[in-house]
């Protein structure tokens, strides 16, 4: 399903951007180079076997969503309280790394219960999930959650990040001083179906 939205929106793309015309967008080239490896970064974390390359995926994305959104960042508006793309980037950029600090977060307590990252090992293990479970976790904030709940709960607050869920949503709207198709890619396809 990736690939045919991805594809779709690369379709799209093209004629947006202006290829065939008599007005090219000067930065036909770097918007290509931004948005492919935005598609890359997709394809990983879909395809990824264990949580470091979902993480890394994860990781691309949040950085080219950095760079497409704020893809024309000399644009300025007469009106100084209207958002330009370059503050709108960096917005988005920092607002989502707070939820990608929770996902690091959880999936590093995940590696420091299991001493792997790999699917198999510990989301399909059904001995790992009922240990997670049982076992009460040692950080003082989480006195009495089970181990598997701080998990959980660290890697939720990712998705909420990514996802654009209340408190972390306040990057969304911005994000539509990218291109057009930036926005179809990051609002229907990508960061609100990672998260």
């Amino acid at each position: 399903m990736v690939t045919i939205v991805v594809l779709m929106i690369f379709i799209y793309s093209i004629g947006y951007m202006g290829y065939g015309t008599d007005h090219v967008d000067p930065n036909y080239s770097r918007f290509f180079a931004y948005i492919s490896l935005f598609a890359a970064g997709m394809l990983g974390l879909v395809i990824s076997e264990n949580l470091l390359t979902l993480f890394i995926s994860w990781e691309i994305m949040g950085l080219c969503s950095y760079l497409l959104i704020g893809f024309w960042f000399e644009k300025n508006y007469p009106d100084p309280n209207k958002i330009t793309p370059r503050q709108a980037g960096l917005k988005a950029f920092l607002v989502t790394k707070i939820g990608d600090l929770f996902l690091l977060l959880g999936i590093l307590y995940l590696y420091n219960q299991a001493g792997t990252l790999s699917y198999a090992d510990t989301l399909f293990n059904h001995e790992f999930l009922h240990h997670l479970a049982t076992t009460s976790s040692a950080l003082p904030l989480f006195g009495g959650w089970s181990v598997a709940s701080v998990i959980g709960l660290l890697m939720f607050g990712g998705a909420v990040g990514k996802s654009a869920q209340f408190p972390l949503h306040v990057w969304l709207p911005d994000a539509m001083e990218g291109p057009t198709p930036v926005s179809a890619l990051i609002h229907a396809a990508t960061m609100v179906s990672a998260g």
